[in-house]
């Protein structure tokens, strides 16, 4: 089943897409807490956003459009293999902005 995102990028075809997922369950701090069998839910449903970011974003990039990824730069969600291998992607910039 395709989600409602990737229908409304398709009809919409923006030329920036942003995404933002939630960054709480990537975050260090999860690890002195923990591995409960709740926060092991929360880690998957999550990872599972991040990778459908992904695939959006992959998708900007065969149409030739841009998309802004905004995660902490400590969170471990950037080791995930979908997203090492969209900052491998050809084009892609990764750069570390400060937050305040």
């Amino acid at each position: 089943q395709i989600p409602e995102a990737f229908k409304l990028r398709e009809t919409v075809r923006p030329k920036l897409l942003a995404g933002s997922p939630e960054c709480v369950p990537f975050s260090l701090l999860i690890g002195f807490q923990g591995i409960t069998p709740n926060v092991q839910a929360k880690l998957e449903v999550a990872e599972k956003h991040l990778e459908t970011c992904c695939q959006m974003y992959n998708g900007q990039v065969d149409d030739g459009n841009y998309f802004l990824h905004e995660h902490p730069w400590s969170a471990w969600s950037w080791k995930l293999p979908a997203m090492q291998q969209l900052i491998a992607t050809s084009g892609v910039l990764l750069g570390k902005g400060h937050m305040c």
